[in-house]
Formats: structure tokens, C-alpha cells, sequence
């Protein structure tokens, strides 16, 4: 059934006394390799965009202009959290998914009310939640989040792809060397996992650091305006 992207759950809060309302998405959560993303986004009660949806829904290059429109515009507030690949071995995927919520939540310049989650509830969690099965189809909130998750994670894993391919050169067909290359180049690609977000001025990210330690081990985020 056809479910139009729009702002009834959010309406729904509104009308019910709950002022700042999160939606969150994941991005990487069945990938083979690489971090999970995950984002939370607060948008402006009158928000408007003729073509956010589900990130899965939208061709890439729509995706990145959606992506540019909603983390410049100062009235959007959003961050992610990221969990690197050491951790998801370390922890399991659907935990090192709820870590990444978690620190992403945290990130917000101003904490929400409510979050609204893509899929199943994530408990313990530390706001009142509501869990929507395809949210990102039917909620403006998690379809931004949906986006930022999923274009911040595409740039990071072209930018390893760009850096794997250097160093296989570099390595000139041996193995051994092409092995350390390899692992000491995605180690730097999650270390700098915001550096992937190029298009996000300065003006726009949360101090005090472009990436920080949250409180969270093995969790890092990035967050605006």
C-alpha cells in the first residue's frame, strides 16, 4: 500500500503538547563492510521539500541535493553517530545500530522531546520513542534522517574505495604490503568519518571539534548547524 511522505505522526506530537520532535535512520546495518550510520534529524513544523523520501527511494544525485538542502538550512537541526567496523565484530550489528542512534541522538544541538524510529523500538533509550515500520516512507523526519545517513556513508566508502585503490597501486601487486595498506587506510577513512560530509561549511558544525569521542566508546559523531 502507497503511504505518502508527510507529517502525521509529527502532527500527531505536535497536537499533543510534544514541541521538539527526532526522527532517526540507520545507514550500513546489512552491509559487509564498513561503519553504521546513524542519523537524527529535527525538522521546522512548516518544513517543506516537493521530493524528501525514503532514502532507498531516490536516485543518488537526488539524494545528495536533498542532503545539501536539508544540512544547510539553519532551521534543520541534525547529527550522526557512527560505529566503526571494530565494534560491530565487538558488539553485533543490531547493538552497534542502537549505539550509533544513541550517539546521534546525543549529538542534537538541543535534545528532542520525542524520536521518532525507523523500524522496531530501541530499548534502553533515553527519549520517549515511537517506532514506525517504514518510517522513512511515511515520516518527513526519519526520511531526513534517512538521507543524511545514507549520502554521509556514500561519501565515506567512495572516499575507501578512492583510498584502497591508491594504496593497491602502491603496493605494486604484493600482497603483504597491499594487507597493511589496506587496513591502515579504512582505519583512517572511519577515523575521519565526517571528513566525507565535504559539503557542510564550518559554520555548521557543532562545537567543540568536527569529530568527537562521545561518551559512547567506539562511537563518534558530527552534528549541525
Amino acid at each position: 500500500m502507497y503511504r505518502r511522505c508527510g507529517f502525521r505522526y509529527e502532527k500527531k506530537l505536535h497536537t499533543a503538547g510534544v514541541a521538539r520532535i527526532a526522527g532517526i535512520d540507520e545507514a550500513g546495518r546489512g552491509a559487509l563492510a564498513g561503519p553504521v550510520i546513524a542519523a537524527a534529524a529535527i525538522l521546522p513544523e512548516k518544513f517543506r521539500h516537493p521530493k524528501l523520501n525514503d532514502s532507498k527511494q531516490l536516485s543518488p544525485e537526488l539524494r545528495e541535493k536533498i542532503y545539501v538542502d536539508l544540512t544547510s538550512n539553519t532551521e534543520v537541526f541534525w547529527a550522526i553517530g557512527v560505529v566503526d567496523h571494530i565494534e560491530i565484530d565487538r558488539i553485533n550489528i543490531l547493538r552497534a545500530t542502537h549505539k550509533a542512534m544513541w550517539a546521534a541522538i546525543g549529538a542534537l544541538v538541543a535534545p528532542p522531546d520525542h524520536v521518532l524510529i525507523d523500524g522496531l523500538p530501541v530499548f534502553p533509550f533515553p527519549f520517549p520513542q515511537t517506532a514506525i515500520v517504514d518510517g522513512d516512507c511515511c515520516s518527513l523526519s526519519i526520511a531526513a534522517a534517512s538521507v543524511i545517513a545514507k549520502v554521509t556513508r556514500d561519501r565515506m566508502m567512495r572516499d575507501f574505495y578512492l583510498s584502497i585503490s591508491a594504496a593497491a597501486r602502491m603496493a605494486k601487486n604484493s600482497p603483504a604490503v597491499f594487507c597493511a595498506a589496506t587496513v591502515t587506510k579504512f582505519s583512517t577513512a572511519i577515523s575521519a568519518a565526517g571528513a566525507a560530509a565535504k559539503s557542510i561549511s564550518s559554520a555548521a558544525i557543532a562545537t567543540p571539534s568536527f569529530l568527537s569521542r562521545s561518551k559512547l566508546g567506539g562511537a563518534r559523531t558530527l552534528a549541525g548547524p
